[in-house]
């Protein structure tokens, strides 16, 4: 996990967490294989089976739904309140195929990168996931939304092994 924050941190060219950083993370160890993982996270159309909080906008062409590198994608990504859903488009600018990938975005309120990692080690598979904010906004922000958007970010991951689980 530290890997993945430290990679996270530099693309944004983030020195030092202060303030205006907010971090969720999430990891999880499962004896499901890396590669039945790495199938369904970086499928757009199986992300709707398993994704409560990113909803893809599929494309008509399914094969067109398989991220790599340079993919552009659109996404919903419900916040909740007080926020509700907002449409992000985004493209896949970190990719290490079949381990980790990850997309960025700076614009003037906030910046923000999310990373997803999947790793094989002693015949346990650990998926971890961060996404790190960063802004004038994310003090104000920190109290409000923190601990609930965690907790989504948490569930998340746990979905996708669950689904992963069940799509042997």
């Amino acid at each position: 996990m530290k890997t993945l924050v430290v990679t996270g941190l530099y693309e944004l060219n983030i020195s030092e967490i202060k303030i205006d950083t907010l971090i969720f993370s999430s990891s999880r160890k499962s004896e499901i294989s890396n590669r039945i993982v790495w199938e369904n996270l970086t499928d757009l159309i199986k992300w709707r089976e398993w994704s409560e909080y990113y909803i893809p906008t599929i494309s008509e062409n399914l094969d067109a739904d398989k991220l790599h590198k340079g993919r552009n994608f659109s996404y919903q990504l419900k916040l909740g309140s007080p926020f509700g859903t907002i449409n992000f488009n985004e493209t896949i600018s970190i990719w290490k195929d079949k381990k980790m990938f990850g997309w960025k975005n700076e614009n003037r309120w906030i910046r923000y990168i999310h990373l997803w990692n999947v790793e094989s080690c002693n015949k346990l598979t650990t998926v971890s996931g961060i996404a790190i904010l960063s802004g004038f906004a994310i003090p104000f922000l920190k109290p409000i939304v923190f601990e609930k958007w965690q907790r989504s970010f948490s569930k998340n991951l746990e979905s996708l092994i669950e689904y992963s689980n069940s799509s042997i």
